[in-house]
């Protein structure tokens, strides 16, 4: 969600870079794929120039920054082990 944000709108928003995929349907197969690949990197802007990808590649950069703030607390120390001896919950049948 954070990711999107950032990749989708407020990036995009800041630097007038157009965040949408352009299709190329008339190329041929290796030009479509490095299209792709291409497309991380290098985008077009509000303007219709090329310019690099800001969105992407800043956007991936916070998303990952943004998810490393949560860390979930460790169990503590002196928890108690389980025991391997059986308790009242465990009845041992013969």
């Amino acid at each position: 969600m954070t990711g999107e944000f950032f990749g989708t709108f407020l990036i995009p928003s800041l630097a007038h870079q157009d965040p949408h995929y352009h299709r190329m349907p008339n190329a041929t197969m290796r030009r479509r794929v490095f299209h792709c690949f291409e497309q991380i990197v290098w985008t077009q802007g509000d303007d219709g120039c090329g310019m690099i990808n800001y969105a992407d590649l800043a956007g991936f950069a916070i998303d990952d920054a943004i998810g490393n703030l949560y860390v979930p607390a460790s169990k503590p120390a002196s928890a108690p082990a389980p025991s391997a001896t059986p308790s009242a919950c465990h009845r041992t049948y013969r």
